[in-house]
């Protein structure tokens, strides 16, 4: 178990779940899963690979707090297009939500880019064709 996983979860409400490191079966990027212990809340920490887009999207993360924590997450394109490559039906769900919460303020040349990259721009369209219209404040 690397260092910094035992430093990020020593003094937290978490537990480990095994003690080998697992992969991302689509990406084949490696991960370890922690598990908060009275809620069962699982956060799968990827590790940082060699593809184009995993090297792009750690440039663009989004530094934060949590807890009083210093954290950093993906910006909302980066997990929108993390999604569309990956084949779960969760993970079209997940797509549609942030869209469907952010599209204004998403960066669409951005998420088309590598949408065409990874050839997932059929399935961004139709996980937009999913997102209902917003009903109207009028």
């Amino acid at each position: 178990m690397s260092n910094n996983f035992q430093q990020l979860t020593d003094g937290l409400y978490w537990k480990r779940l095994g003690e080998h490191v697992m992969f991302e079966t689509n990406t084949g990027i490696r991960k370890n899963v922690i598990v908060h212990e009275e809620s069962t809340f699982a956060v799968e920490l990827f590790n940082l690979s060699d593809d184009a887009h995993d090297q792009e999207q750690f440039k663009r993360r989004r530094s934060t707090r949590l807890e009083g924590q210093a954290i950093s997450v993906l910006a909302a394109e980066d997990y929108v297009i993390t999604k569309l490559r990956w084949p779960r039906s969760k993970d079209f769900d997940d797509a549609r939500d942030v869209i469907a919460m952010q599209d204004a303020e998403l960066d669409w040349d951005y998420i088309h880019q590598w949408a065409d990259i990874h050839g997932s721009r059929a399935k961004l369209e139709i996980v937009k064709a999913g997102i209902p219209p917003r009903p109207n404040k009028n």
